[in-house]
């Protein structure tokens, strides 16, 4: 049995998984989770641990933190079949009422939506560098010859 804690992060009405935690690292979850809870942009968030058995390839899913306003420990699941170990089907919006839920893969451990976005920037501006570099050696080349 492989155990993971997802962190799903309620923003502008829409759940997405933040970040993905090892099955050691149940607390770890729940006390970021609560860090992500202070910021201003952040309406909810919920820790889920799942349960995967590769011999039967079925899982299961527990709600261990919730801050949703009257929400409660969910049971758990009954254990279905999954298509692919790491793949989840989406659900339709009326099964997690009425709100879409954005799939994406999770950050590396470590690495926060923040971060990737960070360095996704700094690369553009990098790249932009190397630009103006390359075309201004262009045009002192040019006016050599």
């Amino acid at each position: 049995m492989k155990v993971t804690y997802e962190l799903h992060v309620k923003t502008k009405d829409r759940w997405t998984i933040d970040q993905t935690f090892p099955g050691d690292a149940k607390n770890e979850a729940i006390d970021y989770a609560k860090r992500q809870y202070g910021e201003p942009h952040v309406s909810a968030v919920k820790v889920i641990a799942e349960t995967y058995n590769e011999q039967t390839n079925q899982s299961s899913e527990v709600t261990v933190f919730d801050t949703t306003p009257g929400a409660a420990p969910e049971p758990a699941k009954p254990a279905k079949p999954a298509a692919r170990p790491k793949a989840k089907a989406a659900k339709p919006a009326a099964a997690q009422g009425g709100v879409a839920r954005a799939q994406k893969k999770p950050a590396p451990k470590g690495m926060s939506t923040t971060k990737l976005a960070v360095l996704a920037v700094g690369g553009l501006a990098l790249a932009a560098v190397i630009g103006v570099v390359i075309m201004r050696g262009a045009e002192t080349l040019s006016g050599l010859g």
